[in-house]
């Protein structure tokens, strides 16, 4: 629930103007960011004030939350709390496997983002062109769970396939089997009607 006295929501065109004289102070790529306002989440105070953004980046089932702004240096953390609830809302909603940042702030040690190891660095987002720099990894699923889950999904698919191939089969046989009983049963009664036919002519040929 976002604590009372804050609203979050996503970045409008309107936000820019302040937005960019943030990103500016903050010494961030502005051109490059204003392409990419939509993906910024904003706090504002009751009154509208705005008060601090950051932007997750989506990429597949990846995010990257980055560029974090604030009017208030001193009260970063307290604006971080409700956009962080936002970030994890905005996170479930998409589905996400990991959060990835490069903000160093210790907040987002606190709410479990850690040092990515060097298998989770295998996984980086493909849209990351540049992967250099200190990376801190959240994952949000449980990736070998999930895994085990699929496998075993997998094997019970299998097995209903195995098991409707068997049942197909026996159906088959059961089919050939019986058309060939039908054959013989036919070529019985043809083979018996001929020879009826054939002790009738040989009567009338005898009189």
């Amino acid at each position: 629930m976002i604590p009372e006295g804050y609203q979050v929501r996503r970045a409008t065109v309107e936000d820019l103007s302040e937005l960019c004289r943030l990103w500016e102070e903050a010494c961030l790529p502005v051109a490059i960011l204003k392409e990419r306002f939509r993906e910024f989440q904003v706090v504002c105070d009751q009154a509208g004030l705005f008060l601090g953004a950051v932007g997750l980046h989506l990429d597949g089932n990846q995010g990257i939350v980055h560029s974090e702004v604030f009017a208030n240096p001193l009260h970063e953390d307290d604006y971080r709390d409700p956009l962080w609830e936002r970030l994890t809302a905005l996170a479930r909603n998409h589905g996400l496997m990991r959060l990835w940042t490069q903000e160093d702030a210790p907040f987002w040690h606190h709410v479990g983002f850690k040092p990515a190891t060097d298998q989770q660095l295998q996984r980086l987002p493909p849209g990351i062109h540049e992967p250099q720099g200190k990376w801190l990894c959240l994952p949000l699923k449980d990736e070998g769970a999930i895994q085990k889950a699929v496998e075993q999904e997998f094997a019970i698919f299998m097995m209903q396939q195995k098991e409707e191939t068997q049942r197909m089969m026996r159906r088959a046989r059961f089919i050939k089997y019986g058309a060939s009983i039908v054959v013989l049963i036919i070529a019985t009664v043809i083979l018996t009607l001929a020879g009826l036919a054939f002790l009738r002519r040989a009567r009338l040929r005898s009189r």
